[in-house]
């Protein structure tokens, strides 16, 4: 992993990067280059298109926007299950189910960037096998996993979002990782954590031999939907890299805008 950040020569700190610039499906993105500190900078940018809720969102619980493609604190947190290279790490993300409200959860996602750890162009569009990790939790604080409410392996579907950016190497493009679980979870109201990861655990893939998975954030949380993300309480665990539930706001070097808030949602009904 950390051989994978400095061929990239972007910023890595535990399993963060940061400073890419991406272009949505209705933006485009001049000019971006690679400056000598490892970020990159945008030069022109124009928008187009009114915000709007991903369709694959539906019918939608919970969306906390997409990442923004001109921010300076863009981030994004290793979530990944590729046993073949080594890498796998979690990413847990809040949510919140409002009061007098019942959520019955049928699909969880998240929106990923992916790399190739040895030339430093575009990752894997693929999964191998074609299913995400998953998991709800209630409870987690630092070095304390709290207390699993489900978990599971779904079946999912790995698409692109239509975000990218641009390098010497290549696209490098996003993609959601929509699980849809086995048995729908009935969540009663409080604050929750979920998890959704990508697998890459197939060693006849080379998608798996060099490819990494990363969790997008959303500064500015365009298309955002449903009741309010939780702040600054992103978790991230992977015990052989020696995380242990580490708060990505206090222990791994991120800005206080870059780690706010993730690319994730929650699919399914309310009563």
């Amino acid at each position: 992993m950390k051989q994978m950040f400095a061929v990239l020569a972007l910023i890595a700190v535990s399993g963060l990067l940061t400073g890419v610039v991406f272009a949505q499906d209705v933006s485009t993105v001049n000019g971006a280059n690679l400056r000598s500190d490892g970020t990159w900078q945008n030069f022109d940018q124009t928008k187009r298109g009114p915000p709007t809720v991903p369709k694959y969102c539906k019918p939608c619980l919970f969306y906390g926007g997409d990442t923004d493609t001109s921010s300076q604190d863009w981030a994004a947190w290793a979530n990944e299950d590729n046993t073949v290279a080594n890498a796998v790490f979690t990413n847990y993300v809040p949510f919140v189910v409002p009061k007098g409200k019942t959520w019955t959860v049928t699909a969880l996602f998240t929106n990923n960037v992916t790399l190739n750890g040895q030339t430093g162009g575009p990752g894997p569009a693929k999964i191998h096998p074609s299913k995400g990790l998953w998991s709800i939790s209630k409870g987690i604080s630092t070095g304390h996993a709290g207390k699993k409410v489900a978990s599971g392996q779904g079946t999912a579907s790995f698409k692109p979002t239509g975000r990218d950016f641009k390098n010497a190497n290549g696209d490098h493009f996003e993609y959601t990782l929509l699980v849809k679980l086995a048995k729908p979870v009935k969540l009663t109201a409080g604050k929750y954590w979920l998890t959704a990861v990508p697998e890459c655990t197939d060693s006849s893939q080379s998608d798996c031999q060099t490819g990494f998975y990363f969790n997008s954030n959303s500064t500015s949380r365009t298309n955002k939907f449903g009741p309010a993300q939780p702040k600054a309480m992103d978790f991230a665990n992977a015990p052989t890299q020696g995380l242990n539930f580490a708060n990505v706001c206090t222990e791994q070097g991120a800005t206080p805008a870059s780690c706010a808030y993730q690319s994730v949602g929650v699919v399914g009904t309310q009563k």
